[in-house]
């Protein structure tokens, strides 16, 4: 045969299995080396033909018949991947009909987008591409197995669900196209100007995060840096902006983070302070203090990624910065910009001599391969080191790339839930800036808690990316789990009294 791409080999028979996805797209099964004659196969056709599948087999010799796993992967006309999942059984002179074993009920998928609207108790998660399942949070009954929000471009490479503080909802879709919906799902036209969509630039990410939105005509978004042209993921200087606010002509009102990369993820409290977590870390500390003794300092300048996990690790942290409702500045230093000039911020106006006047925080920033750049902040209420993921690929020179994305949540009482996934745990500080608790520990699929086939952790958690709130329960988007953990918000000791 030609080109095969994978063998197995039956310890107890000899059979040989022989799979091939470059030429003829099928499984082929051999006789022993004695023998060498071909027994049966099996043809398949790609589950796309954009290009060539990427085609995998596993053999479990240790069924009765034998077993063969198979999975094919492919790009779709969208540039988004199609996957199939077989199995099939060795039948002695055939195989059996190939079946997908898995459910066909909904699924979390990754699970990087979750939103919980409070005020209808009601949990969004993006199952795949532009589709979401809705929840009622308390009973977790699904009462929308497929959410979708028409007419949005692309939407299979970024967008999220963004409910409002008027209860409506916005999607930011790459590249441009900015939404409002009714709770329904329906077109809801922005005031004024007769449409539900304008323009606007958003940065490169699978998970749009730089989005939160007050009303229709106070939505705070990280808009893409437009020295990129529209479609460009690259480009010198390119993935430094700000933080606007955008009113409903689509149009930045004013700047109220002054600088910011591409990458930050925004939310608010119900006293309009403002919560940025952003690639900046403590001036001289790589990753948080448990990796102390453990990690060598990454190099600090590299041009591929070393291989030492240390690297990785720096790349992975950033922090999460509270400003005061008149906002504040992440200056990042000139060796992580365009050498020919400042790039072209979007920006409103000039910083205020106010907040130029405050005291400048020394900072430090990972990015892309210079793993210790010059940063400073100015105007922020506190800082706290420890969130990850949170990675930006970029540098002058580099190829750009902000896919993870991940989320943080803030409360209605401004307490902060975010990830650190290094360490596999979901972290809470109070509105001052105060770690308050932690939870969860490393599990892979079979830990279940009490429900798991392994019970221990309790919480367990692979690579938590996200996470969101109602009033009794925090929620964990764990993408290599393929799952969301529901975990009960609970003190550790309550008590009562009457009053008279």
């Amino acid at each position: 045969m030609a080109d095969p791409d994978q063998v197995a080999v039956d310890p107890a028979t000899g059979a040989i299995y022989v799979l091939s996805c470059s030429q003829e797209y099928a499984v082929i099964k051999f006789a022993g080396l004695g023998d060498g004659k071909e027994v049966c196969r099996h043809p398949f056709a790609p589950v796309s033909k954009k290009s060539p599948p990427i085609c995998q087999m596993a053999l479990d010799a240790s069924e009765k018949p034998p077993v063969l796993w198979l999975t094919q992967n492919n790009l779709a006309s969208n540039n988004s991947i199609v996957q199939q999942f077989l199995r099939m059984t060795d039948n002695g002179a055939s195989f059996s009909k190939p079946e997908d074993p898995r459910s066909t009920e909904i699924s979390a998928q990754h699970a990087h987008d979750l939103t919980v609207d409070r005020r209808r108790n009601e949990l969004y998660i993006r199952t795949l591409g532009p589709v979401w399942a809705r929840l009622e949070e308390k009973t977790g009954k699904i009462t929308s197995p497929e959410f979708k929000l028409p007419g949005l471009n692309r939407p299979d490479l970024g967008t999220p669900v963004v409910v409002g503080e008027d209860g409506n909802i916005y999607a930011w879709s790459w590249l441009q196209t900015f939404s409002r919906f009714d709770h329904e799902g329906k077109p809801l036209n922005f005031p004024g100007s007769g449409k539900h969509q304008f323009e606007l630039p958003v940065p490169m990410s699978f998970m749009v995060r730089g989005l939160y939105v007050k009303s229709a005509d106070e939505m705070y978004g990280v808009v893409r840096n437009l020295r990129l042209d529209p479609g460009s993921t690259t480009g010198a200087g390119g993935w430094w902006t700000c933080l606007n606010v955008i009113g409903s002509d689509g149009k930045s009102k004013r700047t109220i983070i002054w600088e910011c990369s591409q990458g930050a993820i925004v939310k608010l409290d119900r006293k309009g302070n403002i919560y940025l977590a952003d690639m900046v870390k403590p001036a001289g500390r790589s990753y948080p203090e448990f990796f102390d003794g453990k990690l060598p300092l990454p190099p600090a300048q590299a041009v591929n990624p070393d291989g030492t996990g240390a690297q990785a690790n720096s790349w992975l942290y950033g922090s999460i910065m509270k400003f005061p409702p008149s906002g504040g500045a992440i200056w990042y230093g000139p060796e992580l910009k365009d050498k020919e000039g400042a790039p072209n911020f979007v920006r409103v106006g000039e910083p205020p001599a106010e907040l130029l006047a405050k005291p400048k925080q020394k900072m430090m920033a990972h990015v892309g391969y210079l793993t210790r750049g010059t940063a400073e902040v100015q105007g922020a209420l506190w800082i706290h080191f420890g969130y990850s993921p949170l990675t930006i690929t970029s540098r002058t020179g580099n190829d750009t790339c902000m896919c993870e994305g991940s989320k943080f949540e803030v409360d209605d009482y401004g307490r902060v839930f975010f990830p650190n996934l290094n360490q596999f745990r979901i972290e809470v500080l109070d509105t001052n800036g105060n770690p308050i608790t932690r939870f969860g520990s490393y599990g892979n699929l079979d830990s279940g808690g009490k429900a798991g086939k392994i019970v221990k952790p309790e919480i367990p958690l692979a690579w938590p990316v996200a996470v969101a709130t109602s009033e009794t329960h925090a929620y964990i988007g764990d993408s290599l789990n393929r799952r969301v953990v529901k975990v009960r918000l609970a003190c550790a000791a309550e008590a009562t009294a009457d009053i008279r």
